[in-house]
């Protein structure tokens, strides 16, 4: 047997002798039909987890319907829905137009919140337009802009166009906070496309802030539809 001497000279240079030697291989065997055991009991719970979490998984499938059919949200009457869609928009900017944000996001929950969505028209009065695409539309801007960049930055352009007249005719008759921030970087042309339609809705504005350069689609605004909006630097507000 290995004697507590023999213990206290394993990690020294000693070397073992034959008898010495056996009795390790005999303990290393035990040792080793232990290990396998553990292994094998830690197979099987590892593939009763795995089956437990399936179980799992699938009984909550099964629940979710009903859990979702007594919801506090589904119970709550359309007017406090409302509010809690009106406190849930940016408190210092407009709504900024992405699937993922207020309110544009209430409209994929389910058929009740997206028509509620809709037939809110102060969800959709005050809103951030990004002139011209932010860069999650364009991944990198290349050394040399080609007519492919071009085709695909006017393309999100007239994206940004149409959504700006959809939230427009989603407000209905309330004013509208416009907030359109405008890279230094780009042409002003791409600027003036989304401007004109700003000025389209001039008569509703309640507030307009635009952080770009000064353009001639803008003064020519403020001529035809007598708004005067103040110029700080870059930056031009308008307060009704």
């Amino acid at each position: 047997m290995i004697t507590s001497q023999s213990q206290s000279l394993l990690g020294t240079p000693y070397i073992p002798d034959d008898d010495e030697i056996i009795q390790i291989k005999i303990l290393l065997s035990d040792t080793d039909r232990k290990l396998e055991e553990i292994d094998a009991e830690m197979s099987r719970i590892m593939a009763v987890h795995a089956e437990l979490e399936k179980q799992h998984e699938r009984i909550k499938e099964d629940i979710r319907p009903y859990r979702q059919f007594i919801s506090i949200s589904r119970r709550l009457p359309d007017y406090i829905l409302q509010q809690l869609f009106l406190c849930c928009l940016p408190e210092r900017s407009g709504a900024i137009m992405k699937a993922k944000e207020p309110p544009l996001v209430f409209t994929l929950v389910c058929h009740r919140w997206w028509q509620l969505a809709l037939s809110t028209p102060l969800l959709w009065a005050s809103f951030y337009v990004p002139v011209p695409p932010a860069f999650d539309f364009i991944a990198y801007e290349p050394p040399h802009r080609g007519q492919e960049y071009e085709n695909l930055l006017l393309a999100v352009i007239a994206k940004r166009v149409e959504r700006i007249e959809v939230w427009s005719q989603r407000a209905q008759e309330c004013p509208l906070a416009i907030t359109l921030n405008n890279a230094p970087s780009y042409q002003v042309t791409y600027c003036d496309r989304i401007l004109f339609a700003v000025l389209l809705l001039a008569k509703r504005w309640k507030h307009l802030e635009i952080s770009a350069p000064v353009t001639n689609t803008l003064e020519h605004g403020e001529r035809v539809y007598s708004k005067q909006i103040t110029v700080n630097k870059a930056t031009r507000n308008f307060e009704k």
